[in-house]
């Protein structure tokens, strides 16, 4: 129930109470709340109303870390604004849940997220204005939760305020590729689901016309002792326009070879990027989405593709192949399955 208010509201007991009674009679209810929730003092006694019925409340007896008593009719019962009406009139104002449990309007100025849907809504006393879109983070783990496999010693992973910053810098010969990854949660060679949300920085040398080209950055899955590794990843070509590519190879010096390629920046559609990786348990998706929340399937292959055993490092790859390239990974998420 929403928390309601009432300026001066005062009155007394109509008749005397019991400690366990869960209704009282008021003498007048004219300043009072004509509809529940409210919080009343009765001698030292908070209590919340939760109906009302002409002078008849409805309460919740010894309410915030007061004490339920008996009290004698005469007695003062008067509106008091608490810290849990305060509370609660927080929450009433900023709702998360489900679309569908959106409650009805009537509250201008209140807010509500869908837990469910990308778009925040605003109260207008009448009907719900949208107002968005937003997207569905979930918080990366910390830096020290993942281990660095690199060509060289010029990768970095770092906490950035809720989020990881991760760097390729100062390029030696090939690739210079690195996996930023945690252990599989299952184990190696169980079902595994990596989402990561992040936004691609360029940087370092300048590439063909003037574009910042071939800074790579996505999500990637390695084995340690193979050196086996494949990895989804957005990157700018030499004409300027971003395309996904999927490719693997042995040894992060080594370019390897592209399962696919894709371009446009309409396939990005925004500024943070969305990129998944699954495995069943018998074959591996890669997938992108626009918002977050709306996967598309870019390629299917089965789990055994690229890899002699299973990979048992899954996480994020970059790469300093023709520019500098740095990451901040707002969203990441690694399951198993």
């Amino acid at each position: 129930m929403v928390e309601q208010f009432a300026n001066n509201a005062t009155t007394t007991l109509n008749a005397g109470i019991t400690a366990s009674a869960t209704t009282l009679t008021v003498v007048s209810a004219t300043l009072f709340p004509t509809s529940p929730q409210f919080r009343i003092l009765v001698d030292n006694e908070v209590m919340l109303v939760t109906a009302v019925s002409g002078t008849t409340f409805t309460v919740s007896r010894g309410q915030e870390n007061t004490t339920a008593n008996s009290h004698l009719s005469g007695a003062t019962v008067s509106q008091i604004l608490t810290n849990g009406a305060l509370q609660q009139f927080r929450a009433d104002n900023i709702q998360v849940g489900t679309f569908a449990s959106r409650p009805a309007p009537g509250i201008a100025g209140r807010v509500y997220r869908p837990t469910d849907g990308n778009i925040q809504f605003t109260d207008t006393g009448s009907s719900w204005s949208p107002f968005g879109p937003i997207v569905p983070l979930v918080t990366p783990p910390i830096a020290s939760n993942f281990t660095i496999t690199q060509t060289g010693t010029n990768n970095s992973v770092s906490d950035d305020n809720g989020g990881l910053f991760v760097t390729a810098i100062q390029r030696i010969a090939g690739t210079d590729g690195a996996m930023i990854a945690q252990s599989n949660p299952g184990g190696q060679g169980a079902a595994y689901t990596l989402t990561v949300g992040f936004i691609l920085i360029p940087g370092g040398k300048n590439g063909t016309a003037g574009f910042f080209n071939y800074h790579i950055g996505g999500i990637g899955i390695y084995n340690t002792s193979t050196t086996q590794y494949r990895s989804m990843f957005v990157y700018a070509d030499s004409t300027g326009a971003f395309r996904y590519q999927l490719r693997g190879g042995t040894g992060l010096t080594s370019a390897g070879s592209a399962s696919f390629d894709v371009g446009g920046y309409p396939l990005i559609n925004g500024p943070i990027v969305w990129m998944r990786v699954q495995d069943d348990g018998t074959n591996r998706h890669w997938s992108i989405a626009p918002d977050g929340r709306h996967y598309v399937s870019i390629t299917d292959e089965t789990r055994a593709t690229g890899f002699s055993s299973q990979p048992d490092k899954i996480g994020i790859y970059i790469s300093a192949e023709g520019a500098d390239a740095r990451m901040n990974v707002l969203s990441y998420q690694l399951t198993s399955p």
